[in-house]
């Protein structure tokens, strides 16, 4: 007859009481120790800002599906006004999702047009291959046309002045008039590509640049420049540059240059800052790669730039996109490292009294103070153009369609309202580690025992 009572296993005789706790302790301290050591190199991550644990998403304070892709948007001065450009103009006040008024012109509809806000919100100069057309803001109807096609376009603070650039060519206006005051070219290429233009706030000086690295500055009065500058590191080649960039009181100009065409010659790729009363840098300062976009603040005390390295293959290794924080005195700038090992492009916009910046890269919209590497807040979306008005309290970008249709403008504010978390993908995946030491830990154990 079958005993129903059974003897106690080894395991848990009393003689083997001792060693099964000291073999518990054992193997526990061993998983102890594998986790705390995970969960260190987790702070450490988190400290030195290469993981964030967990961000809030920032939500917009409004958002507007427009007809078609977004080319351009712009913010005035204070943030009350905002424009966007796609196959239609519109123009927004902060405070309503409606806009004021839609402009449906034919132009905006075949070329991939600019337009750009004045400071006090007052004035909108809108450009493509069709022209430019000036608007008030009190009406969709244009106060002038000028039938020349304007790729590139700066206008004044109060509007009275825009600078626009076209077909190798720059135009100066009054806004009273679609008469260019002047207008210049650079006769000693034959294929000159102004590509670049910008203006004072008063309209008083203006600066141009073109694809073959040359920089004009220039007074309103004449298109006669007050000096020039090529930023090649070599006479016999043509340098490239994207951008320049003046001071809303004119007395500095900042200057990114890039070597696309050039890999063997790494130093073209520069940042360069001048006291416009000069064609002598005050400093130039080289950068790892291309700089694809540079901004100043109002007085000149900040300079952004941003540059990327991007890999045309996967699994894209080489990539990264970098924003640099410049101060007016020179010295070493102060490195943002915004994404890498992504097929990403970066978009940038600088606040006019230089504390804080916006950047689009990835999928990320991440709102920056210039004082420390840590970010404001953060959101995710498909981006594209940004902008931030003066004193960094309004962001406006485009939020690209994923079905490459209507765009949306969305409106942000410096102020966190945040939404739904984001989880960083390089904090999932060390969770994911610790979890992992702990589980393979406990079921070795579980073996033995």
């Amino acid at each position: 007859m079958r005993s129903n009572h059974r003897a106690p296993s080894s395991a848990v005789r009393p003689e083997n009481i001792k060693g099964l706790k000291c073999s518990l302790v054992s193997n526990m301290n061993k998983i102890k120790v594998s986790g705390i050591f995970v969960l260190v190199i987790l702070i450490y991550l988190t400290s030195t800002n290469t993981i964030n644990i967990i961000n809030l998403r920032q939500k917009p304070e409004w958002k507007y599906e427009v007809e078609g892709l977004i080319y351009d948007v712009d913010i005035s001065a204070d943030g009350e006004y905002i424009t966007v450009i796609s196959q239609k103009l519109y123009l927004f006040h902060k405070d309503n999702s409606k806009p004021i008024w839609i402009n449906n012109l034919s132009a905006w509809k075949s070329t991939h047009p600019v337009a750009v806000i004045s400071d006090d919100g007052e004035y909108i100069i809108a450009g493509g291959r069709d022209g430019a057309y000036y608007f008030h803001r009190n009406s969709s109807t244009p106060l002038w046309h000028f039938k020349n096609g304007i790729g590139s376009l700066s206008i004044s603070e109060k509007g009275d002045y825009i600078i626009g650039a076209g077909s190798g060519r720059a135009y100066f206006f009054s806004g009273k008039s679609n008469e260019p005051l002047w207008n210049f070219s650079n006769e000693n290429y034959s294929y000159d590509r102004l590509v670049t233009v910008d203006i004072s706030a008063d309209g008083h000086y203006i600066a141009t640049g073109d694809l073959y690295g040359n920089v004009f500055f220039f007074s309103k009065e004449s298109n006669v420049p007050l000096w020039s500058y090529n930023v090649s590191v070599r006479p016999t080649r043509a340098w490239l540059l994207y951008e320049v960039a003046l001071s809303a009181d004119g007395k500095y100009l900042a200057v990114g240059t890039t070597n696309s065409f050039y890999a063997d010659y790494s130093s073209a790729n520069r940042m360069i800052l001048f006291s416009t009363d000069s064609n002598v840098p005050l400093w130039t300062y080289t950068l790892p790669t291309d700089i694809d976009e540079t901004r100043i603040s109002n007085n000149g005390d900040v300079i952004l730039g941003t540059i990327t390295n991007v890999d045309t293959r996967p699994p894209y290794s080489h990539n990264v996109a970098e924003a640099y924080i410049f101060n007016k005195g020179g010295g070493k700038p102060v490195k943002y490292s915004l994404a890498k090992k992504d097929q990403i492009t970066v978009t940038t916009a600088l606040s006019g009294n230089g504390r804080y910046f916006v950047a689009r890269y990835a999928d990320r919209l991440t709102l920056f103070s210039t004082s420390d590497t840590n970010h404001i807040w953060t959101t995710t979306g498909q981006f594209g153009k940004v902008e931030i008005s003066d004193d960094g309290e309004y962001i406006v970008a485009q939020n690209i369609a994923l079905d490459l249709e209507d765009d949306e403008v969305m409106l942000f504010k410096k102020e966190r309202r945040r939404g739904l978390p984001i989880l960083d993908r390089n904090f999932c995946l060390a969770t994911v580690a610790v979890v992992l030491v702990i589980g393979i830990g406990t079921r070795e154990w579980y073996k033995r025992h």
